[in-house]
């Protein structure tokens, strides 16, 4: 008989055995739950795996659209952008038979839009049920070719010579640089996309017979054609060329000469002062650039309204008749286009060496009509008939200022015969100093530098500057941009050009040896505001 003793060890055993056998079966639960957790791990890193693998061929795919694209939208590239953008696949490696590739094609734009969405295969996820991950791709590339137009307002004036033409020399391979940058042929040969017109200009500017046929200014002469405008104008960049536009003096105070020539008039008169108006022939810009010369005072307010005219849509009837006349290329119909319109830049670029200085003008009295000097067609003699007298002074001679003094008389020399000029050709023939001189004084008496400073009166520097100011504001504020370059100024002026381009960034105020600096510099500005991608 066992004792409670002996019970004891055999009841060990059994709790033994039996705690053994619980733990036999809790480590295979925890082995069930690690072999769990060691697949989700794996399936993570293969998800990251498959993931890293499909988006390095999104990225592969959207790299090669993007330069696809971009080729194909060029609007020099003359091959198909289908084929362009397929060969760009190919040439990678890539399925370009299953890329989708659309373009729209409009005037100065051409639209090319390209996608494909990939398939890669899995290797880890497809034991889940992930085959494949999709790696879509797209763009859209647009190449814009905007319109523009560029007035080019350079200065003429006598300082401009100084030196031997040092500043001048400069100036024109600099201007001559910028027309070749600017004025590019257009996309498949077709015309440029840019006009230039350029603004010569010292004391005046002289629109030039072409551009004046189309204009309405005023009939005093036709010897010149530079124009007055009233103050007031110089708030306003638009100048309806139907309008009566008075028509500025051809008459020179700064010489003794006789008869006067295009270098002492206010208004020169030879075709290398002329507007050149919407040109995109870069010989003849050039050309006129290569003939200017230095010569005459300072009127950057006269220059810069002319600028901002040629790109107010109020000039357009001109233009139209200029197109008409076959004076003006016929693409270009339709400038200067409106303020505003999708793809069009207006740029006015004003340049000087210095401040504005007085401008001349004919007193009305002196400016047309009769005058009191007559001719004999014969012998060239000259008489001037004085009214308080009611006689001729007859001169001695047809060379005033070699055979001074003459005879008062009934009749001039002729007689009936005799030509009576009108002022215009008093002004043509003799300098207003030679005349002041030589004629009015030796006839009738008295001060000639009095009876000078009656034939004209001037507007002062001031005056111009606010003018200056004006019609530069007046352009931008309708929408085009405004640069202005400052060469060798030293301080002289610098305000008003500042001004001008109301912008430090948009004003260049530079040494005459980097005056090409500061046209390439507009020229790349104006490139880039020209071509959007």
């Amino acid at each position: 008989m066992l004792t409670r003793r002996d019970e004891m060890p055999n009841f060990r055993r059994i709790c033994a055995t039996r705690a053994r056998a619980f733990a036999a079966e809790t480590g295979g639960a925890m082995l069930v739950w690690f072999l769990f957790a060691v697949m989700g791990i794996v399936l993570a890193v293969g998800l990251g795996l498959d993931t890293y693998r499909t988006e390095s061929v999104r990225t592969n795919v959207q790299n090669t659209i993007d330069r696809a694209i971009l080729a194909a939208a060029d609007l020099e590239q003359e091959r198909d952008a289908e084929a362009v953008v397929r060969d760009y696949f190919d040439r990678a490696g890539l399925p370009g038979d299953e890329v989708t590739v659309e373009t729209v094609e409009k005037v100065n734009e051409k639209i090319v839009s390209a996608s494909l969405n990939s398939m890669v295969g899995t290797r880890f996820i497809d034991m889940i049920g992930f085959d494949e991950l999709a790696a879509p791709a797209a763009g859209t590339a647009v190449e814009s070719l905007t319109d523009v137009e560029i007035s080019l307002v350079l200065d003429n004036s006598g300082s401009m010579g100084w030196n031997g033409n040092y500043r001048l020399n400069l100036l024109k391979p600099a201007a001559k640089d910028f027309v070749d940058t600017v004025v590019k042929p257009g996309p498949n040969g077709q015309p440029s996309t840019v006009s230039v017109s350029i603004i010569p200009f010292s004391t005046q500017v002289n629109a030039g017979p072409t551009l004046a046929s189309a204009l309405n200014l005023t009939a005093e002469h036709d010897y010149s054609h530079c124009a007055e405008f009233p103050g007031a104008s110089y708030s306003d960049t638009a100048l309806d060329p139907a309008d009566a536009l008075p028509r500025a003096g051809h008459f020179d105070i700064f010489t003794w000469d006789s008869p006067v020539d295009t270098f002492g008039v206010v208004c020169p008169f030879d075709g290398s002062r002329h507007i050149t108006a919407w040109s995109q022939d870069k010989d003849t810009l050039k050309a006129q650039i290569d003939a200017m010369w230095a010569g005459g005072n300072t009127s950057i307010d006269i220059a810069a309204k002319w600028g901002a005219a040629l790109l107010d849509p109020a000039f357009r009837p001109a233009l139209t008749q200029l197109v008409a006349d076959g004076e003006v290329p016929a693409n270009l119909a339709g400038r200067p286009f409106d303020y505003g319109r999708d793809n069009t830049l207006k740029v006015l670029v004003v340049m000087s060496d210095g401040q504005n200085t007085d401008q001349f003008r004919l007193e009305p009295d002196f400016a047309s009509g009769a005058s009191p000097v007559y001719v004999d067609g014969g012998s060239g003699t000259v008489s001037y008939y004085d009214a308080g007298r009611d006689e001729y002074f007859v001169f001695n001679g047809t060379t005033l200022s070699s055979t001074p003094g003459g005879a008062w008389q009934a009749e001039p020399a002729g007689g009936a015969a005799a030509a009576q000029l009108d002022w215009p050709e008093v002004w043509d023939k003799w300098s207003v100093r030679y005349f002041a001189r030589y004629i009015k004084a030796e006839a009738v008496g008295g001060n000639w530098g009095s009876h000078y400073n009656a034939v004209f009166d001037r507007v002062n520097p001031g005056a111009k500057n606010t003018r200056t100011t004006e019609i530069c504001d007046a352009a931008r504020n309708a929408g085009a941009i405004v640069y202005s370059i400052g060469m060798d100024t030293y301080g002289q002026g610098d305000a008003t050009l500042l001004a001008c381009a109301a912008d430090s960034l948009r004003f260049f105020d530079v040494r005459s040896e980097d005056i090409g600096v500061a046209f390439s510099s507009i020229a790349r500005q104006i490139n880039q505001l020209r071509l959007t991608n």
